[in-house]
Formats: structure tokens, C-alpha cells, sequence
């Protein structure tokens, strides 16, 4: 939401409630909820869904390699394209390797197939320069999590972005990776992509009142 002047605006969801901690929860040890072998068929399952989920325009492949000290990434559609555009790089024998990412599609597709939900808690648009939200991912079993994800002109290919483009990577961000939290964390093409990083970290935020 942005001002009629223009100006930046922040905005909270006014019925957001903050996790609760169970008083009866605190200092017990923590324990599995599950047996091992419940919890390595649970793994197992979520892996043989998203092999046969998603499809291969799911993913992003990176070509990474290091020629010094900083690594470099570049994103390509398929593994082919980023192994062929690696090979100068072999030649000269600098580290390097391709790996491949879960882009949008791919995270919303695991979404839907486990039934987690998303909000948005907090909005700040800042135009037409920046833009961040915060979105919470909820689980049929209760399990929560909240993330941010931001976009600004600043970012590395964004100069000449309209703002509505800048607003949809930030809000799109920050739902992959409240998403991918609920199902273990694991790093989205988003994130990993150099063009994309942002001075937020890993977006992992906060919001319960110590």
C-alpha cells in the first residue's frame, strides 16, 4: 500500500497473533514427535513428492564457480546450458560445480500439495526504490513460519525495474521461503541467485515478543 503522495508506507495485518509458548512445554527435553523410522518415511515421502511434483522448468540451474575468494553464480534454465558455460572455467581449473535451485513455481506447487497457507503480516513499499513484506506460512499441523523477502532498484539488474516488478519479487521472496521453512528450509533459486541477494540476510525474522 503505498500513500496518495507517493511517500513509503509500512502496514501490519491488524489480526495477526503472536505464537504462543505452552508454560507446560518449558523445561522438558526435546524430543522427536515421532518415532525414527515415522520420521525417515515422513522425509522420504516429502523427497519421492518433490521428484515427482515438479518438473524441470520447477528449478533454476546456477553455474557457480570461484575465481578468487568470492564465489559467482549465473542462472540458466537448464543443466546444459550452465555445465556448457562453465567449461572455459575447467579449463583454467577453478572451482566450480552447477547446482540447481526451486524457483516460484516450484515452491508454490509444494505448497498446494501440502495444504500450507500463507499471510502477509507486514508490508513496507518504499517508491519506486524498494519494497519488503513479511509472510507467514502456516501448516495443517500448526507448525509456523515467518519470513522477509525485499526488492529493491538497487539489487544487481534491477536499476530500470518499475516498481510493480520490484513489489512482486519482494512479495514473491518472501512466500518461497516461508513456504520452503515449513518444509525444512531449503535455499530457492531466489535466494541463491547473486542478482537477487539483498542486505537481509538469510530473511528469517521475528516476531514474537521475547
Amino acid at each position: 500500500m503505498t500513500n496518495s503522495d507517493g511517500g513509503s508506507s509500512s502496514v501490519e495485518s491488524p489480526d495477526v497473533k503472536e505464537p504462543e509458548v505452552l508454560a507446560q512445554g518449558r523445561g522438558m527435553l526435546l524430543r522427536p514427535i515421532a518415532s525414527i523410522d515415522d520420521l525417515v518415511e515422513t522425509f522420504r515421502l516429502y523427497q519421492e513428492v518433490k521428484d515427482r511434483l515438479l518438473e524441470g522448468s520447477d528449478y533454476t540451474w546456477f553455474a557457480v564457480w570461484k575465481p578468487g575468494k568470492k564465489e559467482e553464480r549465473k542462472a540458466f534454465k537448464t543443466k546444459a546450458e550452465a555445465e556448457q558455460w562453465l567449461r572455459p572455467h575447467k579449463k583454467r581449473k577453478v572451482i566450480c560445480y552447477v547446482e540447481k535451485k526451486i524457483k516460484k513455481s516450484g515452491c508454490l506447487k509444494l505448497g498446494t500439495a501440502f495444504a500450507i497457507s500463507t499471510q502477509i503480516l507486514k508490508e513496507e513499499l518504499s517508491p519506486p526504490t524498494f519494497a519488503r513484506f513479511v509472510v507467514r506460512a502456516t501448516a495443517p499441523n500448526g507448525q509456523i513460519q515467518d519470513r522477509s523477502g525485499a526488492c529493491s532498484s538497487r539489487d544487481k539488474g534491477r536499476s530500470d525495474s518499475p516498481f510493480d516488478h520490484i513489489e512482486a519479487t519482494a512479495l514473491t521472496r518472501a512466500i518461497n521461503r516461508a513456504i520452503m521453512g515449513v518444509l525444512g528450509g531449503e535455499t530457492t533459486a531466489e535466494e541463491f541467485d547473486e542478482a537477487s541477494q539483498v542486505e537481509e540476510g538469510a530473511g528469517i525474522v521475528s516476531l514474537t515478543k521475547p
